[in-house]
């Protein structure tokens, strides 16, 4: 925590305010590509009771049950007409993974264009600087030098405002959501649990 607060990254980070509104749509559609993960695997138990089970009979596919008793159903997201539950749950499934996919692609690219940009940013100022020094400066400094410290610092940190930032994000949430999913008593129980449904022998 204190090299997150230290004033080095603090500094680095100002680069990054002026795109803040790029940053944060990256960041929400980073966050739909980890619930979209988190959906897909809560669907893994209606799909075996349900939807492979040849026993069951109706047009209800609950998806999973809060703690307080509230239920959300995959059918309440689709018009009267699609009442098979192969069909809602094999449209689900590819909606979560094209939303995910276009999710994911612009996510990454706006978080990506923003770690590019504060870069572009500190390398016009390196080199704003470094040429505005005194002849002295270069006399004690090789030309060469300068450059090939300058370019590998920068190039450092562009991976650590582009590359990095993305993986931050992305498995941040990612974590975040299986957390929640698979703890003990959280959203993560399902309808079958409750209704009293014979569970799936492979769970």
């Amino acid at each position: 925590m204190a090299s997150l607060l230290s004033p080095q990254w603090t500094r680095l980070l100002s680069y990054v305010r002026p795109y803040s509104f790029r940053l944060v749509v990256g960041v929400v559609l980073v966050a739909f590509t980890a619930l979209a993960d988190g959906i897909v695997a809560l669907m893994l138990r209606p799909g075996f009771d349900y939807v492979l089970n040849p026993s069951v009979i109706g047009s209800t596919l609950p998806l999973v049950t809060f703690p307080n008793g509230y239920t959300i159903y995959l059918n309440r997201f689709f018009p009267p007409s699609i009442h098979h539950v192969w069909t809602m749950f094999a449209l689900t499934v590819v909606f979560l993974y094209v939303g995910k996919g276009i999710a994911e692609y612009l996510g990454v690219t706006q978080i990506q264009y923003v770690g590019q940009a504060a870069v572009t940013r500190l390398r016009n100022q390196v080199y704003s600087k470094i040429i505005r020094q005194p002849i002295g400066f270069f006399q004690s400094n090789p030309t060469g030098r300068l450059l090939s410290t300058t370019i590998n610092d920068v190039e450092r940190t562009r991976i650590a405002l582009s590359e990095y930032l993305v993986d931050l994000f992305q498995k941040g949430f990612t974590l975040l959501v299986f957390l929640v999913i698979g703890h003990p008593g959280a959203a993560g129980r399902r309808a079958g649990e409750q209704t009293g449904k014979k569970n799936s022998p492979f769970f």
